[in-house]
């Protein structure tokens, strides 16, 4: 066997790596169990994408904080990782509102599903609102027969696809410290002064 220093890393590493992505799957299944639905607007394939690079990021940001969490593991450090929990808690609760906000502004409903919409109407559309003005998404859908490029243009369509995927990514990671800073918390109490 050979146990050159090179080797042994990528020992350490393979085995972290697997406690790392086992840690990172679990999280994931409790934030977007009862948090957040995969990106919307996406092909199947393309949600797929999304996710897996939530799962990479959060892998890398758990393997961070456990890194932190071994490193500033005294009873004096508690008061650091509460306020660092608070404040990511704070944050992450910020930053699922808003993608909250962005889910009920750039999407619509038409026939059970849930479609990514525009921000920029083609002129077709301008001309049909002046005629049909306070129209909703909902029933400018109807009237165009679920066809969201005709109603919105396809770059304003693919901009709030990205919106939403990039904020769907970036709760992730913040659910993911949260949780990571708080049980480091915890622990900490169990700790003798």
């Amino acid at each position: 066997m050979n146990h050159t220093p090179q080797h042994s890393w990528l020992t350490r590493l393979k085995q972290s790596w697997g406690s790392l992505s086992q840690v990172a799957v679990w999280i994931l299944a409790i934030v977007g169990s009862f948090l957040l639905p995969p990106p919307i607007g996406f092909p199947t394939d393309k949600v797929q994408v999304w996710q897996n690079l939530g799962k990479f990021i959060v892998t890398i940001l758990a393997g961070v904080m456990f890194v932190a969490a071994r490193v500033w593991n005294d009873r004096k450090h508690l008061r650091v990782w509460t306020i660092v929990a608070a404040l990511l808690l704070v944050s992450a609760v910020v930053d699922f509102l808003f993608y909250q906000k962005l889910l009920s502004s750039r999407t619509c409903s038409y026939d059970s599903k849930i479609i990514p919409t525009g921000t920029v109407y083609t002129p077709h559309t301008l001309e049909y609102l002046q005629k049909h003005p306070g129209s909703s998404c909902e029933n400018l859908l109807e009237d165009f027969a679920g066809k969201a490029n005709e109603i919105w243009t396809t770059d304003s369509i693919e901009q709030s696809r990205m919106v939403l995927a990039a904020i769907y990514v970036s709760c992730l990671p913040l659910f993911t410290v949260c949780l990571v800073a708080v049980l480091q918390a915890v622990s900490l109490t169990q700790k003798s002064p």
